[in-house]
């Protein structure tokens, strides 16, 4: 199929390979497509908007979306406690429900509102039909594919009834399954004296014990709307520790009873992994899922698209959000989680949807997506409509999951894309406009760090110019070469080699440096990749950075010796923080919502001071034929990146310096506010005085810095909930303490950003001029 090429000299290219490029841009850049909330600051998310690309409509994609036997299925868990039962009647006083302590409390020891229903849903018995009818509508409208209930067993059922009534009248009509939270209940949530603390013992008993439970279970497998995987029914296992080894000789039975059921047909355990247990270590599991916090990651959101799967069939999970304070209202031994927003939710969904596709189960089993929850109010946790956050929890699951669904890629669409650009990459006399040499000093495994190699690999896969070749090479002594070659084996892209470095070269601090790497990888580029070695351009930088899709645009369109790009870095953002030392109370975060990109950009220009090697396009056949060294060139001029603007004063045989022409950000280095925010952290906008340090943060790393402390005494909270989640201030009265001298900053923050990716800046103000001289 002939179409007409973005760049000036027409080309041939296949349409899926078209879409494939476009979906790239949309799958890394992913609040492009993603719409706000009405209510919060409009100029922060028209910033947000315009620093990450293009709006490029979904249905391009549609095709892409289709691979037989991949999807994700997220599965809500559901507190059924919600009903007066004897039991409870018996230990916690009549008519004893959930909403009991919830109603109890409506603030948490941070001076945070609890969370509470909204008037429209009130205080809902769950045995109610139109509750229930509620609950499908909900799941249905979140995008939700179905319910995990929690099931109670103590040699008989408890807290059952919202299960018998869903049989009997048959709603919520969604897909369902059970999960066994096999555990004894004891009293731990108001700190009150009960015997041993034991209130129903779980005991598990023999084989006639396990055939009573798996008969009542049965009744439910049996059910239409019963989840399956490869088919068989899915049956969770909440705490396989409490079981022990007797957990895997009664599985065994009821996989046995579950086949000999032809309407049953067979059973799957899912077993829940905690962090201080894997069930694999108790022999070979059916699946694994993740029950967030426990599974890892604690109360941090933006941990759980780093967690590592642990066995074949691996199941992830997510958490709304935390405070059981209505739990603990006389012991106040509660925990609560206070930089939890919509919106940053989102974009955690999106990361470990992302990891799901880019690490799916085998084929014909399900991709499960764990919830918690819909409904547990007692521990703040909870996708229905509050007072406090109305339906936004529930939508932002909704457009996490649309915009998954739309444009992020399957690992099938990356093997698909490598097959066809194989031929084009083989073809010695194919173009290639720039040829990327990606220093790595970690080596990182995949999916461990918030800002890493494959992060940069998927930019350049987004770029609309394909015309492109990369090499990464391992920096320092102790960087990982097996953690490169996995990231790059997993772009399945032939246009990237990985290659160690010969013993002796690499950085080690005392005779090599990372020039000494980049020079080498230089003189050697032909060799290591034929096609990057005859590139027009080269553009040497570091795994993390990233590439906006226009990038590589330029690079078709001009031929000179340098192209300066348009970048932002941690050096740039602690520049203009200098400059703008004096802000005002009121001028923190708003600095940066206010601002265009280019206004928070920097211009790669001939100047000293203003110059970052990864935000320059090099001619690299004349460097090559000029034989520059970067080493050299720190040595005779104290930094290797000033050869570049030597190279365009120079009197004789000068070179050409093309400035930027785009009207966009092109390089986003880590650790800086845009690549902050894309991650769901959090940039807090500090006085930089106090320890008081702006910088990148998880929502828990800046909540233990001030785990004893009341939040809206010490920190704009308002505006946060309200008006901007991705950045964060000091109230003005603490603000004022600071720069008074009379406050200093806990450790955590004084020690700088969580992810630091940089040393001491020592760079002068004077070196930079930060977007005061252009705007866009």
């Amino acid at each position: 199929m002939k179409i007409k090429s973005i760049y000036h000299r027409p080309q041939r290219l296949r349409s899926s390979r078209l879409i494939f490029t476009f979906l790239l841009a949309f799958f890394f850049f992913q609040f492009s497509n993603l719409e706000w909330n009405a209510g919060y600051d409009a100029s922060a998310y028209r910033l947000l908007s315009s620093l990450v690309g293009p709006r490029i409509e979904p249905k391009v994609y549609q095709e892409t979306t289709e691979w037989e036997g991949y999807t994700i299925k997220p599965i809500a868990y559901v507190f059924p406690q919600f009903h007066a039962i004897p039991e409870n009647d018996r230990f916690w006083g009549d008519n004893f429900t959930e909403w009991t302590n919830v109603k109890k409390l409506k603030e948490n020891r941070f001076g945070l509102e609890t969370l509470q229903p909204t008037k429209e849903i009130g205080y809902y018995n769950l045995l109610d039909y139109d509750v229930r009818v509620r609950y499908a509508k909900l799941v249905k409208e979140s995008g939700i594919y179905g319910i995990a209930y929690h099931h109670y067993w103590f040699g008989y059922p408890v807290m059952d009834q919202p299960l018998r009534a869903m049989l009997e009248d048959g709603q919520p009509d969604v897909p369902f399954m059970l999960s066994w939270a096999n555990e004894p209940w004891t009293v731990r949530w108001d700190g009150q004296t009960w015997g041993d603390g034991t209130l129903l013992a779980q005991d598990y008993g023999n084989s006639t014990e396990w055939r009573r439970h798996f008969d009542w279970m049965a009744t439910f497998f049996r059910h239409p709307n019963y989840i399956r995987s490869g088919g068989k029914v899915q049956f969770i296992v909440y705490a396989g520790e409490h079981i022990g080894d007797t957990g895997k000789r009664m599985f065994a039975k009821w996989r046995r009873w579950a086949a000999e059921d032809p309407d049953i047909g067979g059973l799957d355990i899912i077993e829940t992994i905690w962090v201080t247990d894997n069930p694999a270590e108790r022999g070979p599991a059916d699946a694994i899922n993740e029950f967030m916090p426990h599974s890892g990651g604690e109360m941090d959101n933006t941990a759980w698209e780093r967690s590592g799967r642990i066995g074949n069939v691996y199941h992830r999970g997510v958490m709304v959000s935390w405070d059981n304070s209505p739990r603990h209202v006389n012991d106040g031994d509660s925990d609560s989680t206070i930089w939890i927003h919509p919106e940053l939710w989102k974009q955690s969904l999106i990361g470990v949807m992302r990891h799901i596709k880019l690490d799916p189960n085998p084929r014909g089993q399900e991709n499960f997506l764990f919830i918690n929850a819909l409904n547990e109010w007692g521990e703040g946790n909870v996708l229905e409509p509050s007072i406090q956050w109305g339906s936004k929890f529930s939508r932002a699951f909704r457009a996490a999951k649309d915009y998954a669904d739309s444009s992020l890629p399957w690992i099938d669409d990356l093997i698909r894309q490598g097959e066809e650009l194989e031929p084009e990459v083989m073809d010695e006399s194919s173009q290639v406009d720039v040829c990327v040499i990606i220093r790595d000093f970690t080596g990182a495994n995949p999916w461990s760090e918030v800002w890493q190699l494959q992060h940069t690999l998927w930019s350049l896969q987004a770029q609309y110019n394909p015309r492109w070749r990369a090499v990464v090479v391992p920096v320092g002594e102790e960087t990982w070469m097996r953690g490169i070659e996995a990231q790059v084996l997993d772009s399945f892209d032939p246009r990237i080699k990985s290659f160690d470095i010969p013993e002796g070269q690499r950085y080690d601090n005392t005779i090599n440096s990372a020039d000494d790497v980049t020079d080498w990888v230089i003189e050697n580029i032909g060799d290591m990749s034929p096609s990057c070695g005859k590139a027009t351009y080269m553009l040497i930088t570091n795994a993390s950075t990233t590439y906006e899709p226009h990038t590589f645009d330029v690079a078709s369109r001009k031929r000179t010796d340098i192209i300066g790009l348009n970048f932002i870095s941690p050096s740039t953002m602690s520049l203009q923080n200098q400059r703008e030392k004096n802000l005002t109370w009121n001028q923190r975060c708003s600095r940066y919502s206010e601002k265009t990109p280019l206004q928070l950009c920097q211009r790669m220009i001939p100047k000293h001071g203003a110059l970052d090697i990864s935000a320059a396009l090099v001619n690299l056949g004349r460097w090559r034929r000029e034989q520059h060294k970067f080493k050299e060139a720190r040595n005779q001029y104290g930094d290797s990146v000033r050869i570049l603007a030597e190279l365009e004063s120079r009197q004789k045989e000068s070179w050409a310096w093309a400035s930027p022409s785009s009207s966009q950000c092109d390089v986003i280095g880590a650790d800086t506010y845009p690549s902050c925010i894309r991650t769901g952290h959090i940039w807090f906008d500090g006085p930089n005085v106090g320890g008081f340090n702006s910088g990148c943060y998880s929502g828990q790393t800046l909540q233990q810095a001030f785990w004893e402390t009341e939040v809206p005494t010490h920190w704009d909270y308002k505006r946060f909930k309200q008006e901007d989640p991705f950045c964060v201030r000091l109230s003005e009265e603490r603000y004022q303490g600071v720069l008074a001298g009379e406050v200093l900053a806990p450790s955590e923050l004084s020690d700088g950003s969580e992810e630091n990716y940089g040393g001491p800046d020592t760079t002068k103000e004077d070196d930079y001029d930060i977007g005061s001289a252009w705007t866009a």
